[in-house]
């Protein structure tokens, strides 16, 4: 799954920021914007990662990128 198949602009720009190491754009985008931590993601995509939370996206499995960012376990305490 790429970011580019997420129909929502704001999860997108949440995910772009989890990929990215962002951490004050995420929590911005958290704070202003809760229902990205607690609404699943609507997606097509069967099995596995069907309809993932935001957290999901931190563990990076399914594997989307080849390395996480270095402040990734700080960004799943801001979700």
């Amino acid at each position: 799954m790429k970011d580019s198949d997420i129909s929502d602009p704001l999860f997108r720009q949440a995910v772009e920021a989890i990929d990215s190491g962002a951490l004050a754009g995420l929590r911005e985008l958290v704070e202003a914007h809760p229902r990205l931590v607690q609404e699943r993601l609507n997606l097509s995509e069967e099995g596995y990662f069907q309809d993932p939370y935001l957290i999901w996206f931190v563990a990076d499995n399914p594997i989307r990128n080849p390395t996480l960012p270095k402040n990734i376990l700080e960004t799943g305490l801001i979700i």
